[in-house]
């Protein structure tokens, strides 16, 4: 793990400050306070992490650990996609980290089934990650909720609107684009288009790799209404049959958006 003392210091303080342990702090948000048969809902994940300490995103890069979500659920409720927060870059004594820090929320989409019977639904989060100061030390925590059924779907929780701002941030999927996926050599380049498209007048975009590899700043170029980027191989490592990721500019990818993150998964052509 990559020593760093500043971070370890000010972890230690917060948990001082605290009289306790540093602990990531977790809480499990429903988007509504009941569920119906047939009917679709959300359920944000909030982890708070201590001043001065990190969690790794799903690949945590070149150290620390993956944070990981695992549902457990009863029968009738399925769980789908789960959106996660797009990290930070971190390098530190030339190691690249893909991290959270402050308050990072994962969002989990959930369906019901026309035939689920009972009067309440009770769901369970296992999570694991690791807190980084100087050392990366494992730590798993588990969350649960329970959630009336009703035949009618209910209003929005009033704790779910609070997350507005944060659920508005998570990388944007858009199925009006277009992502092409060109091997070049030992790199792979990518080029954006569609209507929903923002032509980018920043010059760089960041992209984290989903599955392996570290991310890495890339030169984001116009060709008319498409935008182009290359990413080398310590984006992609050995060249893949498949390019997934995540991609950050400093201001929105969509039209309408405020989303500056874009959701990536193509195969190489």
């Amino acid at each position: 793990m990559r020593p760093l003392a500043a971070a370890l210091a000010l972890c230690v303080a917060a948990a001082a400050r605290a009289q306790a342990p540093a602990v990531v702090q977790v809480a499990a948000i429903p988007e509504v306070a009941a569920i119906g048969p047939g009917g679709a809902f959300r359920v944000a994940v909030r982890l708070r992490v201590p001043e001065g300490c990190h969690i790794g995103w799903v690949n945590p890069g070149q150290s620390g650990l993956p944070t990981t979500i695992a549902w457990q659920m009863p029968t009738g409720v399925s769980a789908e996609e789960t959106q996660w927060p797009y990290p930070e870059r971190d390098e530190t004594a030339g190691f690249v980290s893909h991290v959270y820090r402050g308050v990072a929320v994962v969002v989990t989409r959930f369906t019901v089934d026309s035939s689920l019977r009972g009067s309440s639904a009770d769901l369970r989060a296992d999570l694991s990650w690791g807190l980084c100061g100087t050392t990366c030390i494992p730590q798993r925590e588990t969350v649960a909720l329970t959630l009336p059924v009703r035949p009618r779907p209910a209003e929005p929780a009033a704790e779910w609107r609070a997350l507005t701002p944060s659920i508005e941030a998570l990388p944007a999927v858009s199925t009006s684009l277009t992502v092409r996926a060109v091997a070049l050599g030992d790199s792979v380049r990518l080029t954006i288009a569609g209507s929903p498209l923002i032509v980018l007048t920043s010059a760089t975009a960041t992209f984290f790799p989903l599955r392996s590899g570290v991310a890495v700043v890339v030169a984001v170029r116009r060709r008319g209404r498409d935008v182009t980027l290359t990413l080398p191989t310590s984006a992609v490592r050995a060249l893949p049959s498949r390019v997934a990721g995540v991609l950050v500019a400093g201001r929105p990818w969509l039209v309408g958006s405020r989303r500056r993150a874009l959701a990536i998964d193509a195969v190489v052509e």
